[in-house]
C-alpha cells in the first residue's frame, strides 16, 4: 500500500511542476480550474501557439549615474 502511494504522489507532483513551468498548460490567474491555453482557446476560438518568447527585466534599459561619495557629499554642501 505505502509504494502505490509514494508512486501516485510522485508522478503527481511532477505533474504540477511540470505545469508550473510550461506557459500554456499553467493555471489561469482569474480562474484556476482553466488552463491558460484553455482560456486562450475560449477567448479567441482557435488553438494558441507560441511563436517568439522575448525576455524583459525589471530595470533592464535604466542607465543610472554614478558618483562617487565624497563628490555627492560635496555637492550637497555647497
Amino acid at each position: 500500500k505505502i509504494v502505490p502511494g509514494k508512486v501516485e504522489r510522485f508522478i503527481s507532483d511532477n505533474t504540477l511542476l511540470d505545469q508550473e513551468l510550461a506557459l500554456l498548460d499553467q493555471k489561469y490567474v482569474m480562474d484556476d480550474s482553466v488552463t491558460i491555453a484553455g482560456h486562450i482557446e475560449k477567448i479567441s476560438g482557435g488553438k494558441a501557439q507560441i511563436t517568439d518568447f522575448i525576455r524583459l527585466e525589471v530595470g533592464e534599459g535604466i542607465e543610472v549615474e554614478e558618483e562617487d561619495f565624497a563628490a555627492e557629499v560635496a555637492k550637497q554642501m555647497a
